[in-house]
């Protein structure tokens, strides 16, 4: 999983413990993700910040 975290970090995303949780009826922590990107649009929505989130 080693591989995995270095991958996720080296693209940008960032570990948000604060929002790990636990499987259903699982031993497992699942760990949160997160990447903030900014969107360059032209118009009355220029620069929307959003966040994604995913899990590892």
């Amino acid at each position: 999983m080693e591989r995995a975290h270095s991958l996720y970090e080296s693209l940008g995303f960032r570990r948000a413990p604060e929002r790990d949780w636990y499987a259903p009826g699982e031993d497992v922590l699942l760990w949160v993700v997160t990447l903030e990107v900014q969107i360059a649009l032209n118009g009355p929505h220029q620069g929307v910040q959003a966040e994604f989130s995913g899990l590892l």
